[in-house]
């Protein structure tokens, strides 16, 4: 299933449209990057290593990992929502694990979820209080 039907799935159809444009000029907000350097490297050994097992390695990492998981926890104790994406499966599960008894609510979206477990899931989230701090992982790619 392509991102876009997962998202229409997901979240229903498109009410609004704003641009990145038009919201900066009447929003507060800076937009920044903040990078979130590690040690990660693939080893020397490797010389015809894939992109997809740079990304295993990636997911594997698990200094980075416990940086990502601490991230999040920070920002669920600062009573935001964060959203974690990911492309990897076992990733997902990984944070799923590790935020379980941490994080009151977290809703895992993932492909292949099919039509009766994804409504289900929708209508938790959106039954969730706001005053509860939610965390949402989820296995899915971003197109620019």
């Amino acid at each position: 299933m392509d991102t876009i039907r997962f998202i229409y799935m997901q979240c229903g159809p498109i009410r609004h449209k704003l641009s990145a444009r038009s919201m900066t000029e009447v929003t507060p907000f800076e937009h920044e990057v903040v990078p979130r350097l590690t040690e990660f490297c693939m080893p020397p050994e490797r010389i015809d290593t894939t992109i997809q097992e740079v990304y295993a390695a990636l997911a594997d990492d698990r200094a980075r990992n416990e940086m990502i998981l601490a991230d999040l926890l920070r920002a669920v104790g600062d009573r935001r929502s964060p959203l974690l994406l990911t492309g990897r499966t076992n990733h997902l599960k990984y944070f799923e694990t590790a935020l379980s008894g941490k994080v009151s609510n977290v809703f895992v979206l993932k492909g292949g979820m099919g039509k009766k477990t994804a409504p289900d899931d929708c209508g938790s989230y959106c039954g969730c209080s706001g005053e509860r701090a939610k965390s949402h992982p989820g296995n899915g790619q971003l197109h620019w």
